[in-house]
């Protein structure tokens, strides 16, 4: 935990921590809040006093993984210095990230329909983000000369298609369809 922090924050940040790994441990329906609450050693009025209910508590779990995946993409993107880098590295960190939490979350993949909307919501604003920083990527090979002349108007598009075929990587490796050993 950050020493920056209030004392609110890394109170939120101890529930967080502990409701992923029970998450991970248990699943997402067998932990409860009093689960949450006797790992973190606060009372559940604590939890309720910092979130409403469990699937806020999942949504803030989520937005930490996700958090700490971009943390890793933008680490590898700012490690090279051509665009055509930058896309291999985001490629490669996106998928390899990617798989690495789906399978650390092997057992809540059963769940994960009932939680969709909330999984959904927190795509998609992941996404925003990754379509922006592919269109950055895009535009900067442009720039170089590195990709052919591509319209401006289109970085949005190709950063679109980009994410979206990355995403349903990762919905397959969720839903178990094939694995890319």
């Amino acid at each position: 935990m950050s020493e920056n922090l209030t004392k609110d924050e890394k109170i939120k940040e101890e529930i967080i921590s502990s409701a992923q790994k029970l998450f991970i441990q248990f699943g997402i329906s067998k932990t409860t809040m009093e689960d949450i609450a006797k790992t973190t050693g606060k009372g559940k009025s604590t939890l309720y006093y910092y979130f409403k209910n469990k699937e806020e508590i999942f949504t803030a779990v989520l937005d930490k993984e996700i958090n700490e995946i971009a943390a890793e993409i933008n680490l590898q993107i700012d490690s090279v210095d051509s665009a055509t880098d930058k896309l291999k590295a985001y490629i490669i960190t996106t998928s390899l990230a990617i798989s690495k939490k789906i399978n650390l979350y092997h057992v809540i993949k059963g769940e994960i329909k009932d939680y969709w909307k909330i999984v959904g919501e927190t795509k998609e604003k992941y996404n925003r983000l990754e379509r922006k920083k592919l269109s950055e990527i895009i535009s900067l090979g442009v720039k170089n000369k590195e990709f052919k002349t591509i319209d401006e108007k289109n970085f949005g598009i190709l950063s679109y298609v980009l994410v979206t075929t990355i995403g349903s990587l990762a919905e397959d490796l969720l839903f178990g369809t094939e694995s890319p050993d």
